[in-house]
Order: structure tokens, then sequence, then C-alpha cells
């Protein structure tokens, strides 16, 4: 790669990416080789290379995060959504889960557009992204699934991204449903339902306080956000842009036992006493009519 501009701390590789507008060969305090003491890891990109990502006052540094496996059919386009963005400040980290599907060979083959690409057997989705929260240098964390497509917002939304102790979110159109998810949020709301987990624009500060619970194999996100939602030190704010187009991924289509046999612990621990209360009702009103239609049907087919 040949520098196209330099300026005192910074290099543009290539104007043509958000990847590649800013970057430095300083790196940044006790980082080290990703590559470095991990047997039967590999890994490349810019950083593999010496570019390094900095975040500053007027352009936040924003890492997008993205846990992948066996995701060829799907992921060159999710990839270019990133790379395009109009920001310029971008770090972009893969991590994949030991792909034998060409994934890698696609990673590989746009890596001078990635800032740091890892691929080793891991345990699970929620382990991935914990790897990659560990190897991000942004101010600010997003992740983004293999098949979903990340609208041109990051500019928008870093307009927003100025206190650490907020947690962003947006909204995202789920491909499966047809319809844009989900609004403003308040407790009751995410009592019920999570707030997409690629609507969602953290802190780095929250992953020096917590991590993703990886005994929860599709629901460890809204494990986070009720934690999170509870810590009285943080605070979620809604930003009314669409951030993503969700393609949908499993946890639509898979239910996660052991987070909703936790839920109920969760709930009491991280919501007030009358909300509980309420949800409660609301909970055995449902069981009730569900009854009462069952005896109503039976009745009329009798």
């Amino acid at each position: 790669m040949d520098y196209l501009h330099v300026t005192t701390d910074t290099i543009c590789l290539d104007p043509g990416f958000s990847t590649t507008r800013c970057v430095s060969i300083v790196r940044p305090g006790g980082l080290e080789d990703p590559s470095v003491r991990v047997v039967g890891r590999k890994a490349g990109g810019l950083r593999a290379r010496g570019y390094f990502k900095t975040s500053n006052p007027r352009q936040p540094l924003i890492s997008v995060i993205q846990p992948v496996y066996n995701a060829a059919s799907v992921l060159e386009k999710s990839m270019s959504s990133v790379v395009s963005q109009s920001y310029g400040n971008v770090e972009y980290i893969i991590v994949d889960g030991g792909s034998t599907d060409g994934t890698l060979e696609l990673i590989s083959a746009n890596e001078e557009r990635i800032d740091l690409w890892i691929s080793e057997t891991d345990g699970g989705i929620y382990d991935a992204m914990n790897k990659g929260v560990g190897l991000a240098t942004g101010r600010w964390v997003y992740f983004l699934g293999a098949d979903d497509v990340l609208e041109d917002c990051l500019c928008l939304m870093a307009r927003h991204l100025r206190n650490d102790h907020h947690i962003f979110y947006g909204d995202v159109f789920f491909v499966k449903k047809n319809k844009v998810y989900d609004g403003r949020f308040d407790s009751r709301k995410l009592m019920f339902k999570n707030i997409c987990q690629q609507a969602i624009f953290y802190p780095r500060s929250v992953f020096q306080k917590y991590e993703f619970n990886v005994r929860y194999s599709m629901l460890a996100d809204y494990d986070l956000n009720i934690r999170c939602w509870g810590d009285r030190e943080l605070k979620f704010k809604y930003v009314p842009i669409l951030v993503c187009t969700y393609a949908g991924g499993e946890s639509l289509d898979r239910t996660d036992n052991a987070f909703w046999q936790d839920k109920p612990t969760l709930d009491k621990q991280y919501f007030s006493k009358s909300l509980i209360r309420t949800q409660e009702t609301l909970i055995q009103a449902r069981r009730t009519g569900a009854k009462l239609k069952h005896m109503f049907t039976t009745q009329v087919r009798n």
C-alpha cells in the first residue's frame, strides 16, 4: 500500500473506504499482536501490517465487531456495507469461528480494508463477540451479524456519541417480518422484548464492567441489556435512525431455554416491584384468556 496523504498523527491509505481513510502507524500502548501466543489462531488485516486506529473528539472511533462462521454466501454484502460508510473513523474486526466454506478466502481477499480478522474455534457467537471486544480499540462498540447490512448511518450516529455513560440505539428493519423494529423503549417494553443488538452502540466502558454470558446460546444480548438498563451509572438513549437491515439470524428461529429459565430472576433484580406485579398480572390474564378460548372452542365443537 502507498500512502496517499500524511498528517502529523494519521495516514490516509485509501479515501474510498471507511476503514482506510484515517489510520496511524503508532501502536497504541498495551496492544499486542493478536496472532502471537495463541495456538491454532489465524489472523490478518491492517493491524497485522502495522496500521492502527485512534479516537478523537471530532471523530470518535467506532469498532464494528462481526462474528462469523461459514458465511461465505452472505458475508460479502455485509462487509461492503461496513467499508463503504461515509464516516471515516471505523475499526472493522471480524472474529471467525473456524469456517470451512470459503469464508476465510473472502476475508483474506478483503483484508486491506479490514483492521483485524482472526479465525479459531470458539464457544459460539457470544464467545466470539467477547473476543472481539477484547481486540477492539474503539471508544464505541457495535456488533453486526454476518448476513446483516449496516445502513450508511455512522455519520449521523457519531454526532450523538459523546457520553460514555449512555448507550445509544436506533431502529432496524426486520427482513423476515417486513417491519421496522422498534422505536423507543421503556422499562415495561424491555421487560417483554429486547432492543435489537444490531441497533445498539455501546460505550467501551460497558465492557469494562460486563461481558456476554456464554451460558446463553441466543439471548445473551438481552441479558446484557437488562443488566445495563438496571445499572444506575448507565442510560439508554434512543436516536430515530435506521441503523441496520437485520436478516433475522437464529435468535428468531430458536429459543434459549437457559435464558428464559433465568429471566424471572433477572426481572426481579433489575426491574421495579410494581413493574413485576404488572407483568405477573398480564401473564395471568393471558393464561386465563387462553383457557377461556380453549373452553369456548371445545364447547362449539361439541
